[in-house]
């Protein structure tokens, strides 16, 4: 396992990920060796690409023209839930297809906003299908040009000691494969709670400053 993990490690998750998905591939091959019975009594089936493309767009589809839902499934009034997720698949490509219609039609400044007040959602029974979805979904978050777009801009622009926190995170790691992502998702995560922390501090400041200066000495 160690072995596995530091090749892991040094692997390039973008080449890897060109063409077809490699972790949807394992869990087709894997299952089928490491518990076929539980897999046939689960029906644990691998849903082609393709197919999974076409039932997503076709959903995408029907909510703007059968329940007048201009934005499809970007819009927020859609709820999605999969009750038996798998290894996400249908999930990622919801994700997907919606993030692509809000940001043709909106651009990304919206885009932290929209993710927030959105809904999709999925259950899974079985450990591996449960731990490879999040994998994939994972690689798919991280890849270039959609990793850091829902960061809030006060979040993305906050300084400590005169210089940009998150800005100079990447600054010193240029050049260099982002291996570190759940690291920068805490730090991420860190400065957005420290804010509305500071945002609290600032509304009752004023009553406590008031308060302080007319205490008995």
């Amino acid at each position: 396992m160690d072995d596995i993990a530091e090749i892991l490690n040094v692997a390039d998750a973008n080449k890897i990920y060109q063409g077809r998905d490699p972790i949807i591939h394992f869990y087709e091959t894997f299952l089928t060796i490491y518990d076929p019975a539980i897999r046939k009594r689960r029906g644990v089936y691998y849903t082609p690409e393709a197919v999974v493309g076409y039932i997503v767009r076709s959903i995408h589809s029907i909510l703007k023209t059968h329940f007048g839902l201009a934005d499809g499934l970007a819009s927020e009034q859609v709820k999605l839930l999969d009750p038996a997720g798998g290894t996400l698949t249908f999930l990622a490509e919801a994700i997907r297809l919606a993030v692509d219609e809000f940001k043709n039609k909106y651009g990304v400044d919206g885009l932290h906003r929209w993710i927030k007040n959105t809904f999709f959602h999925a259950f899974e029974l079985m450990m591996v299908p449960y731990v490879i979805g999040h994998l994939r979904n994972s690689a798919f978050t991280s890849t270039k040009n959609k990793y850091f777009e829902s960061i809030a801009p006060e979040v993305w622009h906050y300084h400590i000691g005169g210089y940009q926190v998150l800005q100079k995170y990447l600054k010193e790691r240029k050049d260099r494969n982002m291996d570190d992502a759940p690291r920068y998702c805490r730090i991420v995560t860190a400065i957005s709670k420290t804010i509305e922390i500071q945002n609290q501090i600032d509304k009752i400041y004023p009553e406590i400053e008031i308060n302080a200066c007319l205490a008995p000495r």
